[in-house]
């Protein structure tokens, strides 16, 4: 099983990193679940330092672009 969370806009870099954090924190090294979170761009690098320092097997993602100016068009 797969399950991955992709985040929109819907956090600042403080709030994504405490997001993961909190992600890590319930997802051990022995989940038989692959799981991955996709925050927005600008905090890509943030919540990758936080998944690389915990022991958690969290994957990090990123979303994709569209050329539309508005709508749920990440991916």
């Amino acid at each position: 099983m797969f399950i991955a969370g992709n985040w929109k806009m819907n956090t600042d870099v403080r709030s994504a990193v405490v997001l993961a954090a909190s992600i890590c924190e319930h997802v051990g090294p022995g989940t038989r679940t692959q799981v991955a979170v996709c925050p927005p761009y600008i905090s890509l690098d943030v919540v990758g330092r936080a998944i690389r320092s915990s022991a958690s097997p969290v994957k990090l993602g990123a979303q994709d672009m569209h050329f539309e100016d508005d709508g749920a068009f990440t991916g």
